[in-house]
């Protein structure tokens, strides 16, 4: 079974671009990945705008994306706080890249360090 996470960029004006990962997305997983491979803006947002990916990696040219759309995301662009928190209750964990770092979205809609 795998641990789906749902990751999230935020925009200078306060919307997000998300993306799915479909597998590893506990903490100890993507988590530790995002933070250690993929923690600085431009990064973040690339891979944000990216296909859904399959298992992230350290880098884009290991990344294992989806050569087409599954499920119900496809590239969220310009979504707001309250639809973010929405999708990401049908995911195990949601990562978001705000205040150059990554950081945790809880069940409770609060974004929190990790």
């Amino acid at each position: 079974m795998s641990t789906h996470a749902l990751i999230a960029y935020k925009n200078e004006n306060g919307s997000y671009d998300v993306n799915a990962i479909n597998f590893d997305g506990y903490i100890e997983g993507v988590g530790k990945m995002l933070q250690n491979h993929w923690n600085d803006a431009e990064k973040a947002k690339d891979l944000c705008h990216e296909r859904e990916i399959r298992s992230l990696e350290s880098d884009k040219m290991t990344t294992e994306f989806y050569k087409e759309y599954f499920g119900f995301l496809r590239k969220r662009k310009n979504i707001t706080f309250e639809k973010l928190c929405n999708e990401s209750g049908n995911f195990d964990y949601t990562y978001i890249f705000e205040n150059d770092m990554w950081q945790l979205l809880d069940d409770r809609g609060t974004i929190k360090s990790y």
